[in-house]
């Protein structure tokens, strides 16, 4: 029982120990220096929670902060800047003339969902289960610290950072499939943090060592603005920015853009969730290769429900132009009231179509068309058209993908099909022999 309090509580602090960092201690050479404790100038809550560890969902939420970090998060730098600066072979002296002093601007570690995950919080069932196998979750640790080293003759100040970030599926940081004897999540949290005190520990040797030496200074990077204001320029690490992503924000995606209709961006390791209306589609594309995408579509309509898979293949690009094929198969599912909602496979189907992109700015357009084969299990009243048997759609769409943030991209379709059976054009829908329907598609990375 006690192994699933933090998750009964919801806010429940895990505790943390964090590893001191691996630094090969080198020869004491040069000038000494006096290293004062580092100085907290972060913003309230980050200097409250010391780093945290939190999800896009409300719960479960839980907390990494000085109180249930060890060392704490002052500690952590300080014992990182001594390793480094053995490592560097700069010794300390209390009584030096060459005075260094530390100001910690940031220190956070975040589990962070994919937004890929709202497509099981919002449709759940079968779609939510799948998810979890599929969409990842980020562990991301971010640090900056301001360094000032000041001698007798000049003044020197610059700002280092460092960030971590591991990635797995959703499924792989549960805890309960080890029996609660492990928890990968929070080993996850304890690397990355481990990660960002060691790089930190590094650059501010870095710093410290060029300026006590007189060389030029290219560690780090010149501090435009007092450490108060500097608090400002925290943020999470979804931050979207057209052509500046912050590296925290790409080391967790592959690639600035991404696709939801085409494949025309999206490339290996990226997980894209789909929800569309109006048809209630719900999915997910995988990136199995820079070119390849896997497909899951899961379609709730009530009375015809669909689950579909695929690949999608990107075979060519030539400039802003691309071409995909995409082979999917399909199967209708019915759940009716007059056969006590028991789920009866009514067809299934094989599709194949192929997608042509263009993206010479910001909106990628695009032009689909395909066949496909369907072979009808058993008739159902509720489409007196279609017979036991074989037959043969057609189809056709036109649309546009704009992205919106590092995140989010959102899609229009314009689509028109045509169902033939034994020669014969099929009424299907209100408008007779063709269907055509307009698509408006969400997708989540």
């Amino acid at each position: 029982m006690l192994p699933l309090l933090p998750l009964l509580l919801g806010c429940a602090p895990r505790h943390l120990v964090i590893p001191e960092p691996e630094y090969v201690v080198a020869t004491p050479r040069g000038e000494a220096v006096a290293v004062s404790y580092p100085v907290d100038v972060r913003p309230t809550e980050e200097r409250r929670d010391g780093g945290w560890y939190t999800t896009s969902l409300p719960l479960p939420f839980a907390t990494h902060g000085d109180a249930n970090l060890t060392p704490t998060s002052l500690g952590a730098i300080a014992r990182a800047s001594h390793g480094a600066l053995a490592e560097r072979g700069i010794p300390e002296d209390p009584e030096s003339d060459t005075r260094v002093s530390l100001y910690v601007l940031h220190h956070a570690g975040t589990r962070d969902v994919s937004d890929a995950q709202w497509t099981s919080t919002l449709t759940g069932g079968v779609a939510g289960y799948v998810g979890k196998f599929v969409y990842p979750v980020f562990f991301v640790g971010y640090g900056a610290v301001r360094v000032e080293v000041e001698t007798p003759e000049y003044r020197v100040v610059r700002d280092v950072s460092a960030y971590s970030v591991r990635r797995m599926s959703v499924v792989k940081s549960w805890a309960w499939p080890h029996l609660f004897r492990k928890s990968p999540s929070k080993e996850a949290m304890t690397e990355v943090l481990a990660e960002v005190h060691t790089e930190l520990g590094r650059e501010i040797a870095a710093v410290v060592d060029q300026a006590r030496t007189g060389h030029e200074i290219t560690a780090g990077e010149p501090a435009v603005e007092p450490s108060a204001h500097s608090l400002g320029t925290w943020s999470q690490a979804d931050s979207f920015r057209r052509h500046d992503l912050p590296p925290w924000v790409a080391a967790k995606y592959p690639s600035e853009r991404f696709s939801l209709m085409t494949g025309h961006d999206t490339v290996k390791g990226e997980v894209v969730g789909r929800i569309a209306f109006p048809l209630d589609t719900v999915g997910y594309d995988v990136g199995l290769t820079d070119r390849l995408q896997w497909q899951l579509d899961i379609t709730v309509l009530g009375v015809v429900n669909q689950a579909r898979t695929g690949l999608r293949y990107r075979l060519f690009r030539y400039g802003d132009l691309a071409f995909a094929a995409q082979l999917s198969t399909k199967a209708d599912v019915t759940l009716l009231p007059s056969e006590g909602y028991v789920p009866s496979v009514v067809a299934i189907s094989a599709r194949g179509s192929g997608i042509l992109s263009w993206r010479p700015s910001e909106i990628t357009w695009y032009a689909r068309g395909g066949w496909s084969a369907v072979h009808v299990r058993r008739e159902i009243a509720e489409l007196p058209d279609l017979r036991a048997g074989r037959a043969v759609a057609i189809s056709g769409a036109s649309g546009f993908e704009l992205q919106l943030s590092a995140t989010t991209l959102l899609a229009f379709e314009l689509r028109a099909s045509s169902t033939y059976q034994n020669g014969n054009p099929l009424a299907l829908g209100d408008l007779g022999t063709f269907q055509v329907v307009p698509l408006l598609a969400l997708g989540l990375r």
